[in-house]
């Protein structure tokens, strides 16, 4: 369930029911997130108060750890009763306080105006077509479908149809290649894809069948090494295999970041002063970027010179961006509408990065190594001596932030700078201060 605010229409914040909710006997344990800009405004309370209203509840629940002091104040201001504190049954060391509520009359007087109708913005229409397209008559189980991605460059809604869930994706038009890159993933080189239940390429949404949970997800509870080796052993083997192919791809519009192509996309995006004075660069450090295009020319031209073949990159390649199914033991990518054409290296990099930042490993760990190691196997042939992968891998690092530097571009153009600052995922300028360091820093050596 989402809420869609009438002037804004947009949608700033979502409920759902969780599965120890039980409609039968009237009980709903319900989670919600609100739009940091819309916070305080009685949204979570119309949203207990429709649980109670329309679903005919007994008895609504809020549960939050004893040190979340946000969403305690939020159940105190909705007049919930503190039933007292029980262990999770999930998190180990962790606490949870129980807060019920049982009686509309026990809600505090709404401060805003507000109605369950329909409305006719573009979140409106992409929900209302899911329902007609997966044919949803049951609106108690309709109703706990809950937001689980809520991000500038992609929405993603768990509906619950009464029978089964479904997955419902909604991306900027820039992204929407993603149902015609799984297809092609499917049917070309035979990779484990969500299933495409249907698309609608006026709304840029499409809807998936249940692939699994996350990798990271599931690492957290239980840190297993095997899923992690099959993640990259089946992403290192759809590079390879779609490196002969890649015309294809770029035939449908994958953007073309080769390695010939970075320099000059690296000079029009140092051509947007405008855009750098924002980022706080100061004339001489603008200076700078722009003596540094012949260095990118050479960085670029000595990894192109590798024997290895460019071929597709999912520059956001994570555990996050993993599903897991243990009933049929399969491991699907997801996220592909953001993949580009590139060197391979650059995923594989960005993968370790993210094992150090979500998980804490370090090059002290033996198990780092052993990740590294897998995501580098498939290319070592590539490469008469170990020095010389050394060497290509250290120059990969440095035009790995030129192409993080243009895919930025990318992303403002079809997300909006200011709702990728909002999300905190504006990096340009953290990049391009990186960046001129690790060149000064070859300069000196």
């Amino acid at each position: 369930m989402v809420v869609i605010h009438k002037e804004d229409q947009k949608i700033i914040s979502g409920s759902g029911y969780n599965d120890r909710s039980n409609p039968e006997s009237g009980l709903y344990e319900i989670g919600y997130w609100c739009d940091i800009n819309y916070q305080g405004k009685g949204y979570v309370s119309a949203l207990t108060r429709y649980a109670l209203d329309k679903l005919d509840a007994k008895t609504v629940v809020i549960k939050m750890e004893v040190d979340n002091v946000k969403s305690i104040a939020v159940a105190k201001r909705l007049n919930f009763a503190n039933q007292g504190t029980k262990p999770s049954a999930t998190k180990d060391s962790a606490t949870y306080y129980y807060f019920t509520c049982e009686k509309l009359v026990d809600l505090p007087p709404l401060d805003i105006l507000c109605s369950y109708e329909n409305n006719n913005n573009t979140d409106t229409k992409i929900i209302a077509w899911a329902k007609d397209t997966l044919k949803i008559t049951d609106d108690k189980a309709f109703a706990t479908s809950r937001a689980i991605v809520k991000i500038p460059w992609s929405n993603v809604l768990e509906i619950n149809t009464g029978d089964e869930i479904a997955y419902l994706k909604q991306t900027p038009a820039m992204f929407f290649l993603e149902p015609k890159i799984m297809q092609i993933f499917e049917e070309k080189f035979n990779v484990q894809v969500p299933k495409i239940i249907a698309k609608n390429g006026d709304l840029n949404c499409f809807l998936m069948k249940y692939a699994g949970k996350t990798l990271r997800e599931m690492l957290r509870h239980d840190f297993e090494e095997e899923p992690l080796l099959r993640t990259i052993e089946q992403f290192t083997s759809l590079q390879r295999n779609a490196a002969d192919h890649i015309n294809v791809l770029l035939d449908i519009g994958v953007p073309d970041y080769r390695l010939e192509q970075l320099p000059n996309l690296y000079i029009h995006l140092i051509q947007q002063k405008d855009l750098l004075i924002a980022e706080r660069l100061s004339e001489a450090k603008v200076k700078k970027l722009e003596d540094m295009t012949d260095i990118v020319s050479s960085l670029c031209n000595k990894l192109f010179g590798d024997t290895m073949k460019q071929a597709i990159v999912q520059p956001d390649f994570n555990d996050n961006n993993t599903l897991v199914d243990h009933m049929k033991q399969k491991i699907t990518i997801i996220d592909l509408g953001e993949i580009i054409i590139s060197h391979p290296f650059f995923s594989l990099l960005n993968f370790l990065q993210q094992m150090k930042k979500h998980h804490g490993l370090t090059e002290k760990n033996d198990l780092y190594h052993r990740l590294k190691d897998v995501c580098f196997k498939k290319y070592r042939d590539c490469f008469d001596t170990n020095e010389d992968f050394q060497d290509a891998l250290a120059t990969a690092e440095i035009v790995n932030i030129i192409c993080g530097l243009v895919y930025q571009d990318r992303f403002m153009r079809a997300c909006g700078k200011e709702n990728l600052v909002r999300y905190q995922h504006w990096k340009l300028g953290d990049l391009l201060k990186n960046f001129i360091g690790k060149v000064y820093k070859i300069k000196e050596i």
